[in-house]
């Protein structure tokens, strides 16, 4: 009877515990769900870049990465890399017109144009949607994701290093952005940069010509200020995360893979890769 009884206590705290953490996790259809627009092009180092992004996002839930080829076709040697980080991704083509700027302007436009015509199929009922841009060369700390971008209501925004300055952020008084830290133009209304803040895809939903290419007039000018007026955002607007810790960290960096081969000089066989998938 003492066994029985003590079998009893010990399923009992196996039920409690479990009960437990059933309870303590997240309903995965209620969290916001985060959808990463990322441009990117065929060069050497795209591999080692699209390597370390995919380590960044693989198995975070409630991610749905997009990744614009800015080419004529789909390539296996990066549709396997995205594949490799297990979460929903979506793989399309799409070449820079001629006329309109490089740099990832036209494949952000595509993402956003495919998020709102899919936005039903993407997302469940009553499912909140936030849009980041994040670039393939980029050094992301997973609780950008975890962490900031899933508390974004409209427009979110944080401090990234290694941009025009050391570190670029927001002045912030009374939880509210009055300006900004950085070396080249913090007088502008929106001196961010793409990997500083994330959208609500509602906004894009409801200004249906909000998109990059659609000024022409303005291609002279910075993108990120382009789009964000466009989707009719004032400064009032944004919504700072991260600025108020003892030690406040930045969780995304503009980094650069170099290139090393081109230190070596020029040799016979330059194009072998000795069958192993590289981009040359």
């Amino acid at each position: 009877m003492k066994v029985s009884f003590c079998c009893f206590l010990f399923l009992l705290q196996i039920y409690s515990i479990y009960s437990s953490k059933l309870l303590n996790k997240p309903n995965s259809k209620s969290q916001t769900k985060i959808f990463v627009i990322t441009p990117t092009y065929r060069r050497l180092t795209r591999f080692a870049d699209l390597t370390a992004m995919s380590n960044s996002l693989r198995g975070i839930e409630n991610v749905h990465w997009l990744v614009i080829e800015d080419g004529i076709r789909k390539l296996d040697g990066v549709e396997k890399i995205i594949k490799s980080t297990e979460i929903p991704y979506t793989y399309l083509v799409a070449k820079t017109p001629p006329g309109t700027p490089r740099r990832g302007w036209y494949q952000r436009d595509v993402g956003i144009g495919y998020l709102v015509k899919y936005r039903k199929q993407l997302l469940q009922n009553n499912q909140h949607g936030v849009v980041y841009f994040g670039d393939d060369d980029n050094t992301y700390d997973r609780r950008l994701f975890t962490s900031y971008i899933r508390k974004v209501k409209k427009v979110g925004c944080w401090a990234v290093g290694m941009s025009s300055s050391p570190i670029e952020s927001q002045k912030v008084i009374n939880g509210k952005v009055v300006g900004y830290n950085s070396w080249y133009a913090p007088d502008r209304e929106f001196a961010l940069d793409f990997a500083a803040f994330a959208i609500s895809l509602h906004l894009f939903v409801a200004n249906p010509q909000a998109r990059l290419t659609n000024h022409p007039e303005q291609y002279g000018h910075s993108p990120e200020p382009i789009l964000l007026k466009a989707l009719k955002l004032k400064k009032s607007d944004l919504e700072p995360i991260g600025y108020n810790s003892k030690m406040n960290e930045v969780l995304v960096w503009h980094t650069k893979t170099v290139d090393i081969t081109k230190m070596f000089g020029k040799r016979e066989k330059m194009d072998s890769v000795f069958g192993y998938a590289v981009e040359l």
